[in-house]
């Protein structure tokens, strides 16, 4: 074809010719432009997708005997707040990528610096871990979604209490979009301040049929994370997005194909609330192993949905072999054929890692003063802070609901106060410690059971600086 083209071109008049072979130049030029741009943008696009390779090659083969599996295994993050004893928490997936639910001890072991561990227990996740997940609500705030919003309030309080009785250290955060970006709230763990601000959201705008999801969904990104965090956007909306090149009223650099890369990339799970038809949600939520629920469901099922497919995940437990944990521990999983199967560097003691030590372990009923039992647990947190003279912790203080508002703070703040004390009577300086008395305003269980109440009754160390 090439050959009879240019022997065409040879037999026509000479200015003709030239014309016409400048006119191909231009035009290959053209073409191999873009050609070479849409390759490289597809590129970069392919790239942020995990080889396949890598994700077939982190398998488990399950140890059932009737229908043995290959199960996929992932590091969601390290919980230390019991320590010494250590919760690894996985999450276990099928060869079609849905939760597989049943992994057991035997199917693998876990190295720690090339050392063997004795699992302790494998088990669901539950109320003893605090697994940190960053939530961000992404709402369209144009005027067809008034119910939704209304319905975001009225079931995120219960919501929270849900995902803190399955062991979810959750931390919120807010963007909201019309056509541009209407508002942004960095992460609380206060959910009445949440509510706060979705009952400052000003309903209206939207002066066409698309709104400004991908980039509410990028400033969602650029929030301040917790580097140990699970990353979650739940984006709602009634309506198709902007892309880039648009002409509609909004403006995003953003086209579905760049978004997910994006997501991925920022390592970032997208749950969608929209009708079927509109946009390309489903691509982003699949990309992002998130999920895509439908906008006329009833929201309080979508977040009873959503609360499962968060907390789907297993705790596997060992103890620390040393006294005072590494910054960062080689960790490995390998099957029961000794095959390596996730291998990865994990920081232990990240800014905002917490430890959790019990009421009935550090005080008695209504007393700041310290039991002697308790002794072993704040020395294991000595250590720590002699062994890294860069950290600096909070304490904190929490009760359970019985009592006033002003009795609980104030007990709370006595006992944060009193941890503290041990710490600089023992050579830690008073600079490196703050304390807050929480009282009764963040719980991690719920308080109409004595199980419950117990729980919420405890001291946390937090890490603030290292």
């Amino acid at each position: 074809m090439r050959t009879s083209c240019l022997q065409t071109m040879r037999s026509l008049p000479g200015k003709i010719h030239d014309r016409i072979a400048r006119w191909g130049v231009v035009l290959c030029a053209c073409l191999l432009a873009a050609v070479s741009a849409s390759t490289c943008a597809f590129a970069q696009y392919e790239q942020s997708f995990p080889p396949e390779d890598s994700i077939k090659s982190a398998a488990i083969i399950s140890a059932r005997s009737t229908r043995p599996e290959r199960v996929n295994v992932g590091l969601r993050s390290i919980d230390v707040s019991r320590f010494p004893t250590v919760s690894v928490i996985l999450d276990a997936r099928d060869s079609v990528g849905m939760h597989y639910p049943a992994l057991k001890q035997t199917d693998l072991t876990i190295y720690q610096d090339g050392r063997p561990m004795k699992i302790i227990s494998l088990e669901r996740i539950s109320i003893d871990n605090s697994v940190p997940v960053d939530i961000v609500f992404v709402i369209d705030q144009t005027y067809s979604m008034s119910p939704k919003v209304n319905e975001v309030k009225s079931n995120i309080a219960e919501f929270t209490q849900r995902i803190s009785a399955r062991g979810v250290d959750y931390r919120l955060g807010l963007i909201s979009f019309s056509d541009r970006i209407e508002r942004r709230r960095e992460f609380t763990e206060d959910v009445n301040e949440f509510i706060g601000w979705i009952d400052e959201l000003r309903i209206g705008g939207g002066g066409d049929t698309e709104e400004n999801a991908l980039q509410g969904m990028f400033e969602a990104s650029e929030l301040q994370y917790r580097k140990s965090a699970q990353r979650i956007l739940i984006v709602i909306s009634d309506a198709a997005y902007h892309e880039k090149g648009d002409k509609g009223d909004g403006r995003t650099e953003y086209t579905t194909q760049t978004m997910a890369g994006w997501l991925i990339r920022k390592n970032v799970r997208l749950y969608a609330v929209t009708p079927p038809e509109v946009g390309d949600y489903q691509t982003l939520a699949d990309v992002t192993r998130g999920r895509r629920y439908n906008f006329t469901d009833d929201f309080s099922s979508i977040l009873d949905e959503f609360t499962e497919s968060i907390t789907n995940l297993y705790s596997v437990r060992y103890r620390f072999p040393d006294e005072v944990p590494p910054e960062t521990i080689a960790l490995e999983i390998r099957n029961t054929e000794g095959d390596v199967v996730l291998a990865e560097d994990v920081s232990i003691l990240d800014i905002d890692k917490k430890f959790i030590l019990e009421e009935k372990i550090l005080f008695e009923f209504n007393q700041a003063r310290i039991n002697r039992q308790a002794y072993d647990d704040l020395d294991r947190m000595l250590a720590i802070l002699k062994a890294y003279p860069k950290i600096e912790i909070e304490v904190r203080g929490h009760t359970d609901f019985v009592g006033s508002d002003e009795y609980n703070i104030a007990l709370s703040d006595a006992r944060a106060r009193a941890v503290k004390q041990y710490f600089t009577n023992r050579g830690i300086y008073s600079d490196r410690i703050t304390t807050r008395g929480m009282g009764k305003s963040n719980p991690i269980a719920p308080n109409d059971t004595e199980e419950g109440r117990r729980l919420n009754r405890r001291t946390e160390i937090i890490i603030t600086k290292k």
